[in-house]
């Protein structure tokens, strides 16, 4: 168990992997002693996503599990909220005995708020928003569903976590798993995790050969290079009488990562956990103050 009072950064930089199975295994044990805690799971893959229930399965056993999800893909959608019209909601019964489901004709965000605001206001202890699909590093967070989701929580002022695993054959999602039950225990018993809010990247190989886990940051630039792309299977798609059809391609770029950076650390065989608190309360910059002073300046002194 982490003391109270330890920074987040102490915490990940001592745990070992082989301490994740241990505990995580010594946490199942300790189901029939516990009180069953409310955690709500989402993401952007949709309510069937093989992550999203791997991940409920496993959390079931310890805590009182909702799922509240988009009824399809919802990938790349960011901060997407549906304002423009009301959403349709569906409760499944059919999936998992126990586990309280919704399906979300929306985005991730809808079902956060839905969830938060609606189905549990104050019940929920924390929040899990994957097991994504693919990894989430770097530019990604601005643009992913899966992301996004945990950001929102947080500043409804719930505990949250983003967790992708790279993609691969097999998909291993029983580290994110472990890590995720960890994660769960955590924030139940230490108060100072109570603003948690983490993306968590894992490469997809079995704990036993990973490194460890690092805490990381983001890279400014230079890690994608981004292009559109005539779709050539229907023809001429550029003179279309139907209409043009592009494709929004993404590719990894030149630039090196560097060892604090979350790609660096996945790429080398490391756990990534980065904290999206940077975003959220990160200062002004000391070049933004100068740019008011000079707008300020400018503006009213000058009268432009």
């Amino acid at each position: 168990m982490v003391s109270q009072g330890r920074t987040l950064s102490g915490f990940v930089e001592s745990i070992g992997i082989g301490r994740i199975n241990v505990q995580a295994n010594e946490y199942r044990q300790q189901e029939s002693e516990r009180d069953m805690k409310r955690i709500l799971i989402t993401g952007d893959d949709g309510i069937f996503a093989d992550g999203l229930w791997a991940l409920a399965d496993s959390l079931r056993r310890n805590f009182d599990i909702l799922v509240v999800a988009p009824d399809r893909k919802q990938n790349a959608v960011g901060n997407s909220a549906t304002v423009d019209r009301p959403f349709r909601v569906r409760k499944l019964n059919d999936i998992r005995p126990g586990v309280e489901t919704w399906a979300i004709e929306g985005t991730p965000l809808d079902s956060i708020f839905f969830a938060a605001y609606k189905l549990a206001p104050g019940e929920i202890s924390l929040v899990i928003s994957g097991v994504n699909e693919g990894l989430n590093q770097n530019g990604d967070i601005y643009s992913s569903g899966t992301v996004s989701a945990a950001m929102t929580a947080s500043m409804a002022g719930l505990p949250a976590v983003a967790l992708s695993q790279e993609l691969g054959i097999p998909q291993r999602l029983d580290s994110a798993i472990s890590l995720a039950i960890l994660l769960a225990q955590y924030a139940e018993a230490e108060s100072w995790l109570s603003d948690l809010c983490l993306n968590i990247n894992l490469p997809n190989l079995p704990l036993e050969a990973m490194k460890g886990i690092k805490p990381t940051r983001f890279i400014s630039s230079g890690v994608y290079i981004d292009s559109v792309r005539a779709d050539s299977s229907h023809g001429d798609a550029e003179h279309s009488v139907e209409g043009s059809l592009y494709w929004l391609v993404r590719q990894r770029g030149v630039a090196k990562a560097d060892r604090h950076s979350d790609i660096w650390a996945v790429q080398n065989g490391y756990i990534s956990i980065t904290s999206l608190h940077t975003l959220l309360n990160r200062p002004p910059p000391p070049i933004l103050h100068k740019l008011c002073s000079a707008i300020a300046t400018d503006l009213w002194t000058d009268g432009c």
